[in-house]
């Protein structure tokens, strides 16, 4: 757990959106909070706490996911370009795929070294599930898997008849 509230090191897209989306939880709450006036002063007695804890573990996962990229933490700040540096960020950190070697931030976030999330070879990390060893599923298997589907009878689904010489109608006439 203290590992997220750490410059150092780096994170996976998966790791980076399952704590973004924690905080954003909380400020939705706390703006549902401060919208209720006879809660406004318990809320935020509450709350800013909980929100500058969270302000700075999201920082903290976004210098990591940029050392992902090979990128100083300081890129960060380009979310302070209006409008633009926070879609470019949300694009960068949330969608691009990390080095994947080591590089100057260090090696690939991994199970091994502190991610709580399960990896694919090669340090990739995966939502949910166990780490899926993907060589397995190649060209051959997936033409095999296709020719055995066909070969099977198709039921529950709704086909029209072959060779028809009229229009196709589903269901009574």
């Amino acid at each position: 757990m203290l590992q997220h509230f750490s410059l150092n090191g780096r994170i996976g897209r998966g790791t980076w959106w399952l704590i973004s989306f924690i905080p954003i939880t909380a400020y939705a709450v706390a703006l549902l909070g401060i919208a209720i006036p006879s809660l406004t002063g318990v809320i935020l007695v509450l709350i800013a706490p909980v929100v500058v804890v969270m302000s700075w573990m999201v920082i903290c996962a976004n210098v990591r996911r940029y050392h992902d990229l090979g990128k100083s933490g300081w890129w960060i700040f380009i979310c302070l370009i209006p409008l633009v540096g926070s879609i470019w960020q949300l694009i960068e950190l949330g969608m691009i795929a990390g080095d994947e070697g080591e590089n100057r931030f260090g090696s690939p976030a991994s199970s091994e070294s502190g991610s709580s999330l399960p990896t694919l070879k090669g340090g990739r990390e995966i939502s949910g599930g166990q780490g899926v060893d993907l060589s397995k599923f190649d060209a051959q298997y997936f033409k095999e898997r296709t020719e055995k589907m066909s070969a099977q009878p198709r039921t529950g689904m709704a086909t029209a008849p072959r060779n028809t010489s009229g229009p196709v109608v589903f269901g009574k006439r």
